[in-house]
């Protein structure tokens, strides 16, 4: 009988979410600020319906201090707008990265509201960033000095403008860093000369023009839409990843698996992005 006692008050004394199997589980999550606003928070609130002993804690920062957290082994997942280098996974040594792809974003340009230009070619865009192109005149708007925005270079968008859109040109030394795509579009609302970019989350509801963009030998340009993205009619799209130190698995996996589900990549489509297969 004492025994018996003595087992009843152990099991109470426990958390309850422990005596009966339920503990709360963390994961943690850092990079892209654009996953952290707008994709995670639907996914996670889909998933913790069927999980709710799962918690979750997300910072942004971009894909350079997501990937600088996930190497000193203080985070689950990176969330990263770019693939690893080959010198970040040579100074992994026993580590096992895996990279899960899971969506498709197009990266808006944009400028103010203001000005009378509606489309850019890359080429366009590349004298504008490089600054080989000085006012807006060049592209048919008014005489009025371009001043271009970027980044800051520790953003994994920085690196894709410089190497995707740009083709490898650097940014001339007049475009202005700011620290984050919030930063770009309240300047670009405030200066008629502005210019900025960013996944197309950025630009839903303010008060910018997002331009048509066309490749080089193409004649008619396209908006950043979904459809636009799919077709591969808009030069301008990136994938998005989660980038893990090891094989995924428990619960982690069990959270990419979903994001990655019919039910996940519905989400997905359901915030204007869309889905890729996992590679």
């Amino acid at each position: 009988m004492r025994n018996t006692i003595f087992i009843l008050l152990f099991v109470f004394a426990l958390p309850l979410s422990i005596a009966f199997g339920q503990e709360k589980t963390l994961i943690t999550m850092k990079g892209s600020d654009m996953l952290k606003d707008d994709v995670m928070p639907a996914l996670i609130e889909a998933y913790k319906k069927k999980n709710p002993n799962v918690e979750f804690e997300i910072k942004g920062g971009g894909t350079a201090a997501g990937l600088s957290a996930l190497f000193r082994r203080t985070i689950d997942v990176c969330l990263s707008t770019r693939p690893l280098r080959e010198s970040e996974i040579k100074h992994l040594h026993d580590a096992v990265p895996t990279e899960i792809p899971i969506l498709i974003a197009c990266m808006s340009i944009f400028v103010n509201k203001d000005n009378p230009v509606n489309e850019l070619s890359l080429d366009d865009i590349t004298k504008i960033y490089s600054g080989e192109a000085k006012s807006w005149k060049e592209f048919g708007g008014k005489d009025v000095p371009i001043v271009a925005y970027t980044l800051d270079p520790t953003y994994g968008t920085y690196t894709y403008f410089i190497e995707e859109v740009m083709g490898g040109v650097p940014f001339g030394p007049q475009a202005i860093i700011l620290k984050n795509s919030y930063q770009m579009i309240d300047s670009t609302i405030k200066y008629p000369g502005g210019i900025g970019f960013g996944t197309e989350f950025y630009t839903r509801g303010k008060n910018v023009k997002t331009l048509k963009i066309r490749r080089g030998n193409e004649y008619r340009a396209y908006l950043p839409t979904v459809m636009n993205g799919m077709t591969g009619k808009y030069p301008i799209t990136r994938k998005f990843r989660f980038i893990t130190l090891e094989r995924p698995s428990g619960i982690i996996k069990d959270f990419i698996d979903f994001t990655l589900s019919a039910e996940g990549q519905k989400i997905i489509e359901e915030q204007k992005y869309y889905k890729v297969e996992f590679e």
